[in-house]
């Protein structure tokens, strides 16, 4: 490979992070949202969101943060900083979902448990 197309490579994967997944982000089964929706949910301007998906513009950190906070999603998934797609969520909710399945696990091997434990309750 020659050394121009070895910085192309790495000038497309620049341009990835800095475009981020916004638009995946957006239409994925969990969220499905329209562009003037996301825009609306995180406080900035449909034509921003949609500047950003035609990567006319760069995802700006404070647009990042919004998004990761609003969507709880990591901003390492969210600037492609990670090859596991499965790295989605962010640290605290990751964390979350760790305790429940430890808690699962331990209870799988506590047979002598006969009182069940209330592990998450919903917010009103």
């Amino acid at each position: 490979m020659s050394g121009a197309t070895k910085n192309k490579g790495k000038s497309k994967r620049k341009k990835d992070i800095i475009h981020g997944r916004v638009k995946e982000l957006r239409t994925s089964s969990n969220v499905k949202l329209t562009q003037e929706e996301f825009a609306w949910e995180i406080g900035c301007s449909t034509n921003t969101i949609s500047r950003i998906e035609q990567r006319k513009i760069s995802l700006t950190s404070d647009i990042a943060l919004k998004i990761a906070e609003k969507f709880d999603v990591s901003l390492d998934w969210l600037f492609m900083l990670t090859d596991d797609d499965n790295d989605f969520y962010a640290p605290k909710k990751r964390k979350k979902l760790q305790d429940v399945l430890n808690y699962i696990s331990e209870s799988d091997n506590d047979s002598h448990s006969k009182t069940p434990k209330i592990i998450y309750t919903p917010r009103e």
